[in-house]
């Protein structure tokens, strides 16, 4: 061979060794489609489920607007009667719903909120005055038609009484205390009680209690009871306290340099019952154990001030004298006098007239008792002078408010 020629070599391939190849390249596409084919699945699954979480969602937050929705309508509707407390409630409820649900509702209904607001009013309205106008033309003589049982009893209802039974009944329920107060919740029990207690004769009667037989209508007061709602007077189901407080210097050191100073705190004490008879009391004990042992007007403290009032228009005049101290003899079986305090009160005795003004808010009438005048009559036993001193209210003497106390006017002992 020549030098310029070459030596090729040509490789043989067998059928076997090209049908191995063939086949894996057959296996490597079919698992290429099956990733692919799996791959895609999953994909599909992922978004399936995106779209089930995010209809998941947008349910609950929709339910939840709903929720917010009519909760918060249920406040404006109970803000409109006047229920407050409950109005209150349902607009935080909401509000924990949706922080936003005001302006959502307001962008919800437009212009048609307003239009439905007037209806609404217009149609409460309306309610307001059929249902004044209904118990109006209610008379004691249909009381009975407007006082049935909700349901069949086996025993007697309360309706088959007479009505003056019925008024009689009121009578104790306001009793010689005048807890009008328990009158009106017992109208609110149906229409025939509201009728026997707007009863014209239990107000004139609570009325002359107040102020005296003199006590007449007049055009300012049409009825019995606009004179007692409206007119000024005092309250007898509580009692009056104001609190004082100043400040007493006490001794100074033995290097002169330091000087301590206390607060000293007391309270007084006023109450009032219908009959005229008035009790004052001035000590540094809490109000919550003083309350329950101002109950009665025969109770018996170390310069407690007893004595008898007259209201004159919106104005209390009060005449008392400090009652001597009584203990209680076991030998004797009765309360006597201390001797010591009447040996110290021998040479003298002490009257004070106290003036105060009767006022009050629109929401609480009649618990305020203003100080105008505080004088005290000293009278000597041994020459029979009389003097007179008047006492500077500015200071020492604030306004009373009032308190009521549910034990006062538990128990009725007899009627009006």
């Amino acid at each position: 061979m020549s030098s310029g020629e070459r030596d090729f070599i040509i490789p043989v391939i067998d059928d076997d060794e090209r049908e191995d190849e063939y086949e894996e390249e057959v296996s490597v596409e079919q698992q290429l489609v099956e990733f692919r084919n799996k791959w895609k699945e999953e994909l599909n699954l992922d978004t399936m489920k995106e779209k089930e979480e995010q209809e998941k969602k947008k349910h609950e937050e929709s339910t939840k607007e709903q929720k917010a929705e009519k909760l918060f309508l249920e406040g404006v509707a109970a803000e409109r009667v006047g229920h407050l407390y409950d109005a209150i409630s349902f607009y935080s409820q909401a509000i924990k719903l949706v922080p936003d649900i005001e302006s959502k509702i307001q962008f919800q209904t437009g212009e048609c909120s307003s239009e439905d607001e007037n209806e609404e009013t217009d149609t409460i309205g309306e309610d307001v005055d059929n249902i004044i106008s209904t118990l109006n033309n209610m008379t004691i003589d249909n009381v009975k038609s407007h006082c049935e049982p909700e349901c069949e009893q086996k025993e007697t209802h309360i309706s088959s009484l007479p009505v003056e039974l019925l008024l009689y009944i009121f009578r104790w329920v306001v009793s010689d205390e005048l807890d009008l107060r328990s009158l009106e919740q017992l109208s609110c029990v149906c229409h025939g009680f509201y009728v026997c207690s707007r009863d014209p004769e239990l107000w004139r009667l609570s009325c002359q209690r107040v102020w005296g037989k003199t006590a007449w209508l007049t055009k300012d007061f049409p009825s019995w009871r606009d004179m007692f709602v409206r007119r000024p007077h005092l309250r007898f189901d509580g009692i009056y306290i104001s609190k004082i407080q100043y400040y007493r210097f006490g001794e100074a050191g033995l290097d002169h340099f330091y000087k301590p100073f206390h607060l000293v705190e007391y309270y007084r004490y006023l109450r009032v019952f219908p009959d005229g008879h008035v009790i004052m009391l001035t000590t540094a004990e809490e109000p919550s154990i003083m309350v329950m042992k101002l109950r009665s007007k025969t109770t018996s403290f170390e310069g407690i001030q007893v004595g008898k009032y007259k209201m004159i228009g919106d104005l209390m005049t009060c005449v008392m004298q400090r009652e001597n101290l009584k203990v209680y003899d076991n030998k004797m079986k009765r309360y006597r006098k201390c001797r010591s305090q009447d040996s110290n009160n021998n040479s003298y005795n002490q009257t004070f007239h106290m003036e105060f003004k009767v006022s009050g808010s629109i929401q609480r009438p009649n618990t305020r008792l203003e100080w105008r005048r505080y004088t005290v009559e000293t009278h000597q036993r041994r020459s029979g002078r009389n003097t007179f001193g008047e006492i500077d209210i500015n200071n020492t003497f604030p306004t009373m408010f009032f308190s009521r106390v549910k034990s006062y006017l538990a128990i009725s002992s007899n009627p009006l």
